[in-house]
């Protein structure tokens, strides 16, 4: 069975995952649990999970200054 991540191992992943600067902003409980990210470009906040943005090999982004540059 797979460790469970930290608090700090989360906000370092989230950071690392991010091409803006994005921070965790509420308590990791585990990965299917929502958590909430904040951008500290344009302030914008918003749930996911630690699934949807904590496993994967490529760059996420904040979806608001997302679709100001696109």
């Amino acid at each position: 069975m797979p460790k469970k991540l930290t608090q700090e191992e989360v906000e370092l992943k989230i950071k690392d995952n991010f091409e803006e600067n994005v921070i965790l902003i509420s308590k990791y409980i585990n990965r299917r649990s929502k958590i909430k990210l904040k951008c500290l470009d344009c302030g914008c906040e918003w749930e996911t999970t630690f699934q949807s943005v904590g496993y994967t090999d490529f760059k996420h982004h904040c979806l608001n200054c997302w679709n100001r540059k696109n």
